[in-house]
């Protein structure tokens, strides 16, 4: 049994495999060529601050109380108390456009 590669006889000629190799470069360069634009560094930004804004509220018992005990109680409370605003705030905002859509005809 005579083998052209490693893996048995190929399907594909050593020209077809160069073109696909050669094809397949071609659209890779573009691809390399790309940077980040302001919009990327933005978004970004923005994503730091939203999680610094959500957590930093929950750490400031830590910074305030020397005992951990009750800093983390403290901030526990914090964190509970954020997640039941932002509940609440999601079910008004649903309430008034589920109204909304009721008042459209909807």
């Amino acid at each position: 049994m005579h083998a052209n590669t490693a893996f048995g006889n190929s399907i594909l000629q050593p020209s077809e495999l160069e073109a696909i190799y050669l094809r397949l470069k071609q659209l890779l360069d573009p691809i390399r060529q790309e940077r980040f634009q302001r919009s990327d560094y933005l978004g970004a930004i923005g994503v730091l601050l939203l999680v610094f804004l959500s957590m930093f509220p929950v750490v400031i018992p830590f910074i305030f109380f020397l005992d951990a005990d009750v800093a983390l109680r403290a901030s526990n409370g914090i964190a509970i108390l954020m997640l039941f605003l932002t509940g609440l705030s999601m079910v008004i905002l649903g309430g008034i456009l589920v109204g909304l859509t009721m008042a459209l005809g909807g």
